[in-house]
């Protein structure tokens, strides 16, 4: 499959709800290539391409889409930018990760929050991708200015989007 760079926002979209398969039959059949396009598409255009009614789950995750790309825009950009020809909001949404999801491995290193672990992450979709696992120290995580600054950092990743920049996944709130 052909993907263009211009709509892989639309293909990570509907892989997030495993609809993928819809992926050239939206972008050709109904000529969606930008976000707003959306907003002329029927519930008919839908069924005519072949996406049924409780596959509608991609009304959901369009809606929770827009307002990530609402909310991130907001987010001033700090670094590497972004890779040419994205657009903001193109990566999947970060998720909250259950500490059972995760397997971590030898240390990596350490920085001012807290340890750097090498990890695997066994995503609910049974998918296993290999993750670097930052944990705040007990006495860190505590403090109120530390958690702050944090989270800080955890909005600056989520709203970065380069090839050189780790992707942020998602966050664990529990110790895992």
């Amino acid at each position: 499959m052909v993907m263009d760079q211009d709509t892989q926002w639309l293909y990570q979209l509907l892989a997030e709800v495993q609809l993928e398969k819809f992926y050239l039959r939206l972008r050709d059949g109904l000529n969606i290539t930008r976000i707003e396009h959306f907003s002329y598409v029927k519930e008919a255009d839908l069924e005519q391409i072949g996406i049924s009614k409780p596959q509608r789950r991609l009304w959901d995750a369009l809606k929770r889409f827009k307002s990530s790309v609402r909310v991130r825009s907001r987010v001033p950009k700090t670094g590497g930018g972004q890779a040419q020809g994205q657009e903001v909001g193109v990566r999947a949404l970060p998720c909250l990760i259950q500490d059972s999801e995760l397997i971590l491995a030898e240390r990596l290193g350490s920085g001012s929050f807290g340890v750097v672990k090498r990890g695997e992450w066994h995503t609910p979709t049974g998918r296993v991708l290999a993750v670097a696992v930052k944990s705040l120290r007990s006495s860190m995580s505590r403090q109120a200015d530390t958690l702050k600054d944090f989270l800080q950092e955890v909005t600056v990743m989520q709203s970065l989007d380069h090839p050189n920049i780790i992707r942020l996944y998602g966050v664990v709130l529990t110790q895992p």
